[in-house]
């Protein structure tokens, strides 16, 4: 964000329209995935094992509704194509949740 306002000033300053980079932030931030998948690393479901399996709770209108998809997704997480670590932890993240 710091760089959009640095930009944003200098390009003024110079008579240029400054650009609107916030969407390329977010998406960046988010490593272009969803932002709900990227919030599942904070409940310890790091972004490259949510990515493995975002079909089955995806979409979703909210953390909510998102954690409560995921939940009942959990009776077939030993069906799923995760690794045996992956699947672990996912199932410790949802066992904590």
């Amino acid at each position: 964000m710091a760089l959009s306002k640095i930009q944003a000033d200098v390009f003024t300053r110079i008579g240029i329209e400054p650009g609107d980079f916030g969407f390329l932030a977010e998406q960046l931030e988010n490593l272009f995935n969803d932002p709900l998948l990227t919030a599942l690393d904070e409940y310890g479901i790091p972004t490259q094992i949510s990515t493995k399996f975002k079909s089955a709770i995806l979409p979703a209108e909210g953390m909510t509704q998102l954690m409560e998809k995921l939940k009942q997704w959990a009776p077939r997480l030993e069906y799923s194509h995760l690794s045996r670590f992956e699947k672990s932890i996912v199932k410790w993240a949802i066992e904590d949740m």
